[in-house]
């Protein structure tokens, strides 16, 4: 996902950064744990019925994101 943030403390208003997503039920808490120990980064949030795992480093995405989906290609 991209999010464009606007921000008055950059010199263009407005900010960019990558986020990489993952939303599962709140029963899968403990697959999207297993998640942050497998990549060694991100993090767990809960909502109400909903698991999220996160990662926002820039380094972690192009480092072990990327390297993941190209060595295990997806088609969905």
């Amino acid at each position: 996902m991209i999010k464009i943030i606007n921000s008055s403390s950059h010199r263009l208003g407005f900010q960019v950064s990558l986020e990489f997503q993952i939303t599962q039920h709140v029963r899968d808490k403990e697959l999207m744990r297993s998640l942050v120990n497998y990549f060694d980064c991100g993090y767990i949030y809960k909502n109400r019925e909903t698991v999220d795992f996160q990662i926002t480093k820039f380094s972690d995405l192009h480092e072990k994101v990327l390297p993941f989906f190209q060595k295990y290609p997806t088609r969905s």
